[in-house]
Formats: C-alpha cells, structure tokens, sequence
C-alpha cells in the first residue's frame, strides 16, 4: 500500500513525518550535554 492519502488514522502524521529533515547528530550531542549541565 503506498503512502497516498487512504483516510486512514494518522496518515497525516505518516506523511509529515516522512518530510523531516535528517537526523542532525551533532545536534543532538550538544542537546544531550546541555540537559545534563542542568541535572548537575
């Protein structure tokens, strides 16, 4: 079944998704340390 609009539950959502950028890791590294500087 393809991705095309079927009115099924959370397509939007599927297809939303499908649109994000990629996972951008140095982000991620610099969003992890942040959280943890404030656990301290």
């Amino acid at each position: 079944m393809s991705r095309a609009a079927t009115g099924m539950p959370f397509d939007d959502i599927r297809n939303l998704l499908g649109g994000l950028p990629p996972v951008d890791d140095e982000a991620r590294a610099a969003a992890a340390a942040h959280t943890a500087s404030l656990a301290v």
